[in-house]
């Protein structure tokens, strides 16, 4: 295996991980689900990683920590769910230049996640629960949280040089 090849796979490693780490510091949020840091890295992920393995790494990393943290019932839908965000990311923004747009692609790929879990919901419980305004609120609070971080996490990572510069 060349040189390039494993530092990808290294690198969607310590993504993957990174993801899950992040979104175990989580604090739990009246009416279900938890408000984290992991959707910021899943972002940077997008940035640094080739398409499939940031999809990989936002996927896999936050199934484990819906496992971790004992949300049974959310971990396969979490695995697609966050890969798809990624994949959003990824084909809408991957190589944004500006913060501008890293907003509109991170503010989309989120509310498409926000969005998918409403559905998810809807299976799992009655309109009342899924489109609760307490738990539409505490969704679109970790949207609040995530999109400032990633745009922040990008603009460090270009700056420092793990990404092109702008």
């Amino acid at each position: 295996m060349g040189g390039a090849a494993t530092k990808k796979i290294a690198y969607t490693g310590i993504f993957t991980a990174l993801t899950a780490v992040l979104t175990l510091f989580s604090i739990p949020v009246p009416g279900g689900g938890y408000i984290h840091l992991g959707d910021g890295m899943i972002f940077l992920a997008c940035a640094v990683l080739p398409v499939p393995y940031a999809v990989f790494a936002a996927g896999v990393g936050s199934m484990i920590a819906d496992l971790s943290l004992g949300y049974t019932q959310y971990f396969i839908p979490t695995l697609l769910i966050k890969a798809a965000m990624a994949l959003i990311v990824c084909l809408l923004g991957k190589n944004a230049d500006k913060d501008r747009k890293r907003v509109w692609v991170f503010l989309t790929a989120s509310l498409f996640m926000q969005f998918a879990y409403f559905v998810y919901e809807l299976f799992l419980n009655d309109f009342a629960v899924a489109g609760g305004v307490l738990h539409v609120f505490m969704g679109l609070l970790q949207t609040v949280f995530s999109v400032p971080l990633g745009v922040f996490l990008v603009r460090y990572a270009k700056k420092n040089g793990l990404i092109g510069s702008e």
